[in-house]
C-alpha cells in the first residue's frame, strides 16, 4: 500500500513500519520536494487560453524501485511568465500557498489571471515585475506590496489593466469619488471615511503638522486639514505691477544738513559767505520736510516652481 501523501505540496508520510528497506524513496521524495519548493523556477510559455499544470506526485509509490521525477509546476518556487500575450491568460494555482510570480519576460495589453482551484478573489500578474502571493484555497492575495494608505505614483494616464481586472483592486485612483467600506475595510478604517482623496490636477504638499508655514493653501484651509484643496483654480497667474509715485515724509522742528556744490557763476552761498566756485560746501539750514520719489513700473518678482504633468497618484486599498 502507497504511503499517503500531503494535501497541498505531496509530501510523503510512511505509516509505521511501512518501507523496509526502501525507506529512501519517499525520503528523498521528500527532499526533492522541498527542494523544488525553495528555488526551483516552473516556466510557462503559454500566451493565452488557461494553463493546465502538469500531474504528478513524488514518483512512484515505495517499493516499486523508481526514484523521484520532478521537479514538478506545483512544487515550484516560481513560476516564470514569457512570450508576447496575444489573449488573457488564465492559470489555476493548484495547491495552496506561497508563490513568486515573474512576469517580467511577459509582454502585450493582455493579463495573466492567477486564481486557485475554487476561485474567490482572483488577482493577476503586474507586467514587468516579480511578486510575491499567497493562494489560501480560494483566494489569491497579493504580499509586500505596500502598506494600505500609502501612495504609487505611475507615469500612466489610466489605471493599468492588471489592477482593474482583479476583483478586488489593490490600489484606487486618487481621484475623491467613494469606495466600498465593506470591499475596502482596511482602507475605510485608516482614512476614516468612504472618501478618496482627490489630486487630480494639483501639486501635492506635505501636512503642515503644525508649523504654521502653510497658513492658508487657500479658501481659508490651513495645512493641518488632511487632503484639503486650496488655491486658485483654472485661474491664470498673472504679475502686478508697482505704480509710480512720490513718498513725502515730514520733519520737522530742526534743521537738516544740506550739501551742495557752488555752481560756476556763484561766489556767495547762504549769508553772503564767499566760496570758490566748484567747491562743495556742507551748512545746515531749516527744512519742513523731505520728499523720497520712488519711481516704480516694473514686475513684481514672483517665484512658482516649474510644473510637469506626471499622471496618475493610486492608493494602495487593499
Amino acid at each position: 500500500m502507497p504511503d499517503p501523501q500531503t494535501t497541498n505540496i505531496q509530501i510523503y508520510q510512511p505509516t509505521h513500519n511501512s518501507d523496509i528497506g526502501t525507506w529512501d524513496q519517499p525520503a528523498n521524495a521528500n527532499f526533492g520536494a522541498a527542494d523544488s519548493l525553495a528555488a526551483n523556477v516552473w516556466s510557462i510559455s503559454q500566451t493565452s487560453g488557461a494553463y493546465t499544470f502538469t500531474t504528478g506526485n513524488n514518483g512512484l509509490p515505495p517499493n516499486a524501485g523508481s526514484l523521484w521525477s520532478g521537479p514538478y509546476g506545483t512544487q515550484s518556487a516560481m513560476l516564470r511568465f514569457s512570450g508576447t500575450l496575444v489573449g488573457n491568460l488564465t492559470v489555476t494555482l493548484p495547491r495552496s500557498g506561497f508563490w513568486m510570480i515573474d512576469s517580467v519576460g511577459a509582454q502585450g495589453a493582455f493579463v495573466i489571471f492567477l486564481q486557485s482551484a475554487a476561485p474567490g478573489k482572483i488577482i493577476t500578474a503586474p507586467p514587468g515585475e516579480i511578486v510575491h502571493i499567497f493562494n489560501d484555497g480560494v483566494d489569491c492575495k497579493y504580499l509586500d506590496m505596500g502598506r494600505v494608505g500609502s501612495y504609487m505614483d505611475l507615469a500612466a494616464s489610466a489605471v493599468p489593466a492588471w489592477i482593474t481586472n482583479c476583483t478586488v483592486h489593490p490600489y484606487l485612483n486618487c481621484d475623491g469619488t467613494t469606495f466600498s467600506a465593506a470591499t475596502y475595510p482596511a482602507l475605510n478604517a485608516f482614512l476614516g471615511s468612504t472618501t478618496l482623496p482627490d489630486f487630480r490636477g494639483r501639486g501635492r504638499v506635505s501636512l503642515d503638522q503644525g508649523q504654521s508655514r502653510i497658513t492658508t493653501a487657500g479658501g481659508g484651509v490651513d495645512g493641518t486639514t488632511l487632503f484639503a484643496g486650496g488655491g486658485t483654480q483654472n485661474r491664470t497667474i498673472t504679475q502686478s505691477v508697482l505704480p509710480a509715485y512720490n513718498l513725502a515724509i515730514t520733519d520737522p522742528g530742526h534743521q537738516h544738513i544740506v550739501s551742495y556744490v557752488i555752481p560756476s557763476g556763484q561766489a556767495a552761498g547762504p549769508g553772503g559767505t564767499f566760496y570758490i566756485p566748484g567747491s562743495q560746501i556742507n551748512t545746515q539750514v531749516a527744512t519742513t520736510g523731505i520728499t523720497v520719489n520712488l519711481n516704480g513700473g516694473g514686475a513684481a518678482l514672483q517665484t512658482m516652481t516649474p510644473v510637469a504633468v506626471h499622471g496618475l497618484t493610486l492608493i494602495r486599498a487593499a
